[in-house]
């Protein structure tokens, strides 16, 4: 536990003071970790748009990773929460 007078600078050191997501980020995060691991066509289809934008800003953010499907579907990537 960090010790109150030492909380912000903790949270600056590990970026939670900027840490903003809008709601389809939010959302499409949500999606990922209910179904993980989950295709960009998927979320898409449940969100009912296009998750280019929104899966780029979670990965640059270290939020989701992309990794590469099984043989059969070699042009999909899956995506994952990475583990905080």
């Amino acid at each position: 536990m960090t010790a109150p007078q030492h909380a912000p600078q903790v949270a600056a050191y590990l970026g939670a003071d900027r840490l903003r997501l809008s709601p389809a980020s939010l959302e499409t995060l949500s999606v990922v970790a209910y179904r993980q691991p989950v295709t960009r066509a998927e979320v898409e289809a449940i969100r009912g748009v296009n998750c280019d934008q929104t899966f780029y800003t979670l990965a640059s953010r270290r939020l989701i990773e992309e990794r590469k499907a099984s043989k059969q579907e070699q042009d999909e990537c899956q995506s994952s929460v990475n583990e905080v």
